[in-house]
């Protein structure tokens, strides 16, 4: 194949993988020479090259050193005016030398040889397991790519049937093709698979967001229109407020409400084991503040409390997640709290490193007084 010349396809937005077969349809003059010379050839083998930065060739300088040695399995006019043809990529070749020759360029080439590694072994792997994760989060590719995995034996067989599966954009393709190494190219493919991978993860979170803002819209609609419902039931109603409401599956719901003068009233009885907790966990915290003080240790405790009466069922919401806050907060201040108690005691008692031996065995006899039993063992 060396300083073979073959004719030069020139395409500016689809690129043609080894191995790989593609549909294209034209109506541009410069293809049509290219193509009509190449079906004359014995072979029909042709270059397939892409423009390096733009979209139209102005000389032979806009086009690469590499491209797809490919072969016109198939040719046909369609109604429309146009020319459609069936081409398979072969193999990357290297382009020594382009030149004009009657309406279309024609090149010659030579094989591109590759040494292989004992690193692309590690590279299929790495490959592998990104293909699965990107799999996982977009199975619409899982059809079309498993059944041809099988065929594949090498690193570089492999990049190039993930390349051209993977919808990723024109000239990011045009790479992976000018990419002669297999180990450059899997790299490239994979940072492009895990950047598709946390696109796709944005996307599904969004559209969680939305279809939950959509169920919540639709929950508050139902619910406003039962009250207006109830208003018209139980006639001249000055306030209302829901107190509880419970699905009961298949869109119908229990409520249960107050109205008027009734309502500060029950919807406190409501938050009241939420304020039960609350003052049982900023007791806590006092005490552990307290405690931490007697010791010279420095900790804060700062929390922000809507002492405001409840008007509404939302308020019942707030003050249910304002208990779980500071819950939370209590935990962290514990936490906080034994570890620098731990961190003193350990700094104010180097006095038990006398260590005594009897019969090989080590141990230290000492009075101690209200110390916990877990920071003694961590003595």
């Amino acid at each position: 194949m060396d300083n073979k010349k073959l004719a030069v396809l020139v395409l500016n937005d689809v690129v043609v993988f080894p191995k790989n077969e593609v549909r294209i349809e034209y109506d541009d003059s410069f293809e049509k020479a290219s193509i009509d010379y190449t079906e004359t050839t014995e072979d029909k083998y042709l270059v397939i090259v892409n423009p390096i930065d733009s979209h139209y060739v102005e000389d032979v300088t806009s086009l690469p050193s590499y491209g797809v040695l490919a072969q016109l399995k198939l040719k046909l006019t369609v109604p429309n005016g146009k020319t459609r043809v069936v081409i398979q990529g072969i193999r990357r070749v290297m382009v020594s030398n382009y030149f004009y020759n009657d309406g279309f360029y024609q090149a010659d080439v030579k094989e591109v040889s590759t040494i292989s590694t004992d690193d692309e072994k590690n590279y299929v792997t790495l490959l592998m397991k990104s293909l699965d994760r990107y799999i996982e989060k977009a199975p619409y590719m899982s059809n079309a790519i498993i059944s041809q995995l099988d065929s594949v034996d090498t690193l570089d067989e492999l990049c190039d049937l993930i390349g051209s599966f993977l919808p990723v954009d024109y000239n990011k393709k045009k790479k992976y093709v000018l990419a002669i190494s297999p180990i450059e190219r899997a790299r490239m493919i994979v940072e492009d698979m895990n950047e598709e991978v946390k696109f796709l993860e944005l996307e599904r979170k969004i559209e969680s967001e939305v279809e939950q803002e959509i169920e919540e819209s639709q929950k508050e609609y139902f619910l406003r229109e039962k009250l207006k419902a109830i208003k018209r039931e139980l006639g001249d109603i000055n306030r209302f407020a829901i107190k509880s409401y419970e699905s009961k599956g298949a869109n119908v719901y229990r409520i249960e409400g107050v109205t008027d003068t009734l309502i500060e009233k029950e919807l406190f009885d409501v938050i009241k084991p939420y304020n039960d907790e609350m003052v049982k966990l900023l007791t806590k915290a006092k005490g552990i503040v307290d405690d931490a003080n007697s010791m010279d240790i420095d900790i804060n405790f700062n929390v922000n409390i809507d002492n405001s009466n409840p008007t509404c069922y939302k308020d019942i919401i707030f003050n249910r997640n304002e208990v779980v806050m500071v819950r939370n907060k209590v935990k962290d201040l514990e936490k906080e709290f034994n570890a620098k108690k731990e961190s003193k005691i350990l700094s104010e008692n180097k006095d038990f490193s006398d260590i005594s031996k009897v019969n090989d065995i080590e141990y230290i006899v000492k009075r101690v007084n209200n110390y916990d039993l877990s920071i003694l063992k961590t003595l």
